[in-house]
This record gives C-alpha cells, structure tokens and sequence, in this order.
C-alpha cells in the first residue's frame, strides 16, 4: 500500500492511494486526494475489508500515517 503523486488532471496534481496484493499484482482498492492522507488509506482499507476481507498482512512504506514514534521525554527536576 503507497500513495503516488501525480498531474493526473491538467495542472493539478492528485495523489492516488493504492493496495495492490502481493500474490497476484491485482489491485485491491485505490482512492483519490489530493494529499497522501490517512482518510485516503482508510478509504482504501475500506474497500479491502468490504471486496476481500481480512489481509494477513500489509507492506507500507515508514510514513507517520503508518508508524507513529512517541519522542522520548526528558523530565526535569
């Protein structure tokens, strides 16, 4: 699951989410936005768990849409 940014519409560029499964190269949801957005992974979720059902697993790319690291906290005295 990745998202590519594009000019798929004159002068506008377009980010398309898109899952693809790793077995088979079919593509199993995409959704258009105009940002990589996690609204635009859920959208594709959405899709996978309506037409497929439940993945194993997924592959992503470390985006913090994906990952999200807490920082350490320092404490003062």
């Amino acid at each position: 699951m990745d998202a590519s940014s594009f000019h798929w519409i004159e002068k506008e560029v377009w980010h398309l989410h898109v899952a693809i499964d790793d077995a088979d190269g079919k593509i199993v949801g995409a959704y258009f936005d105009y940002q990589e957005t996690l609204k635009g992974y859920y959208n594709v979720l959405h899709q996978i768990l309506t037409n497929h059902g439940i993945p194993t697993l997924f592959y992503t790319d470390r985006r913090t849409v994906f990952e999200y690291k807490r920082k350490k906290q320092t404490f003062r005295c």
